[in-house]
């Protein structure tokens, strides 16, 4: 549904009901009230569900994201057509280069989420020693560090890539370099050179998975898994989420 360019971003319940008639009453009958969900845009909601982790979840336009309330960890990841492409893993971890900040197991963090826009800022430290924000666009997540709270620089990030691919392995299918010139070019996962994009495909799938570097940072490639560098003081950032098979620049174009 095209909810217009001057609709406000969020959710609303709208009701609505059904009228209909049969072949034995020629009066119309009317269904009682009944919700309707609108959401524009993405949206962030509180999901409580024990024995399991209670998340915040994020419904977007290109996705459907999980964060554990606790520990602040991504572990969930859908595309438009609602493939999961992870379940359980981390989405990302990051240390200072040495100690582990965010990762698998970590305890003492804390959340605070943002509804609309919908936001996430997490502190993996009970000493305040850094902190991170994942801003939830329509067709993107957006990470950066909070350059007033994090006390180390840079900040080195690693996205495991352990995805969920039943149809076959996934694989970098296009790479955005940035040579010396800083023209940009198309490169291979063993380049040493800095990395604008890339665009990771599915066999067989309507969306691949896509990555931005703003600005652009050296990339160590590890079949699925990557790891970069990136500024904790400087508004540096990085994105994932899901383009068009073969359109990852239509795609960077669109932030």
């Amino acid at each position: 549904l095209d909810a217009g360019n001057d609709a406000a971003p969020g959710e609303s319940l709208a009701p609505y009901r059904v009228s209909y008639r049969t072949e034995v009453a020629a009066q119309e009958i009317r269904t009682a009230a009944l919700p309707f969900h609108v959401v524009v845009d993405a949206v962030l909601e509180y999901v409580y569900r024990y024995p399991e982790r209670n998340v915040f979840r994020v419904s977007a336009p290109r996705y459907i994201t999980e964060m554990d309330m606790d520990s602040g960890l991504t572990r969930y990841l859908a595309d438009d057509g609602e493939t999961v492409r992870l379940n359980g893993s981390p989405l990302f971890t990051f240390s200072d280069g040495k100690k582990p900040w965010l990762f698998d197991g970590c305890t003492n963090n804390f959340t605070w989420p943002e509804r609309v826009p919908p936001a996430l800022i997490g502190a993996p430290s009970a000493y305040g020693t850094c902190r991170y924000r994942m801003d939830f666009k329509p067709d993107r997540i957006t990470v950066r560090m909070d350059p007033g709270w994090t006390q180390f620089d840079p900040t080195v990030f690693t996205v495991p890539g352990r995805w969920i691919s039943p149809e076959g392995s996934p694989s970098w299918a296009h790479i955005i370099a940035v040579d010396e010139s800083g023209e940009e070019v198309r490169a291979g996962s063993e380049t040493k050179l800095k990395i604008a994009a890339a665009e990771l495909s599915f066999p067989d799938a309507r969306w691949h998975l896509a990555l931005a570097f703003t600005p652009p940072q050296p990339v160590t490639f590890s079949g699925t898994e990557v790891q970069f560098p990136v500024g904790s003081l400087t508004g540096d950032a990085w994105s994932v989420g899901f383009c068009k098979p073969g359109e990852l620049e239509a795609w960077r174009k669109q932030r």
